[in-house]
């Protein structure tokens, strides 16, 4: 048996690596400057960072333990559903982060019952996935309501940071390097909510395909939206010196 089935399986299994290393530069950074600048925010937005990074490595491990360590169909799509549980179970935590880095950034630390719904929905991935695992009930529901919960999460991202964009430019004086900021922050947003869209049509196609369901190249697509989604997450909050010498010439 090939190691992928096809070219865009290949590119997705190197995309989901190279976006997992990524992501743990990323958090190493952001946990360095947490050293100098002891912010609760840079604790928070790493952590949300190295659980979306941790998430897409364990997928490229898990498929290669199944492609090396597996003989049958059957010992394969088991340990590759082991690895999407735990990724999705680490997205989940991740999404848990970053509705705290919301709350914190747009809400002075006020959560509301939308908030808390979210948290909850978010943390019961793990426990109901279990069930599932356990039961008849399909893991399509788990993972289901997990993908509506981040479609929300990502939203609220884009629409409070394109707000105040809006309400740092109507009130003038502020740096053009913190009105970019919050703007690449909306903009990650919106490519998080793509990388679903993404995600969500790879598994439209694969049910409608069947046993000759193949990988396209909406999952590799769906992994670079996440790259640099992160990517401008991180610029967004840090805005780091090149940054600000770009846009506070």
């Amino acid at each position: 048996m090939a190691f992928f089935n096809n070219i865009w399986q290949g590119i997705s299994f190197f995309m989901a690596g190279f976006v997992g290393v990524f992501g743990i530069i990323i958090t190493v950074i952001i946990y360095k400057k947490y050293i100098q600048r002891k912010q609760k925010m840079l604790v928070i937005l790493g952590s949300a960072l190295l659980c979306w990074a941790l998430a897409a490595l364990l997928d490229t491990i898990f498929f290669t333990i199944a492609r090396t360590e597996t003989s049958t169909i059957e010992q394969f799509n088991q340990i590759v559903s082991l690895g999407s549980f735990i990724s999705f179970v680490l997205n989940a935590v991740g999404n848990i982060f970053l509705i705290i880095f919301i709350v914190y950034l747009f809400f002075d630390e006020n959560y509301n019952k939308l908030f808390y719904t979210l948290i909850v929905l978010e943390s019961l991935i793990l426990p109901f996935g279990l069930v599932c695992m356990n039961t008849s009930i399909p893991i399509l529901f788990n993972y289901m309501i997990h993908l509506l919960a981040s479609f929300i999460i990502y939203i609220l991202l884009a629409l409070n940071s394109f707000k105040m964009r809006k309400k740092l430019k109507k009130i003038g004086g502020t740096e053009k390097s913190s009105i970019m900021a919050i703007e690449f922050i909306g903009i990650a947003g919106i490519m998080l909510c793509s990388l679903l869209f993404c995600f969500l049509i790879q598994e439209i196609i694969s049910m409608s395909m069947g046993e000759n369901a193949e990988q396209t190249i909406f999952v590799s697509l769906g992994w670079l939206l996440a790259g640099l989604g992160a990517f401008l997450l991180y610029v967004g909050y840090l805005k780091p010196k090149w940054f600000k010498r770009r846009y506070d010439k």
